[in-house]
């Protein structure tokens, strides 16, 4: 991981619903949480994961 972030989570949820409870009622909450920006994946690319050897 490269860039200005600290850190990278998967968060696995239901819905966008349980994400924002998760974001405003759990993660904001946390002291050192200064920021956050979120991405949302809309579908699978691919079924399997690659190795690199």
């Amino acid at each position: 991981m490269t860039g200005t972030f600290d850190y990278l989570l998967r968060v696995v949820v239901r819905d966008l619903h349980e994400f924002e409870h998760f974001l405003t009622a759990k993660l904001t909450k946390l002291a050192g949480v200064a920021s956050l920006e979120s991405s949302v994946s809309i579908r699978r690319v691919k079924d399997e994961a690659t190795r690199i050897a």
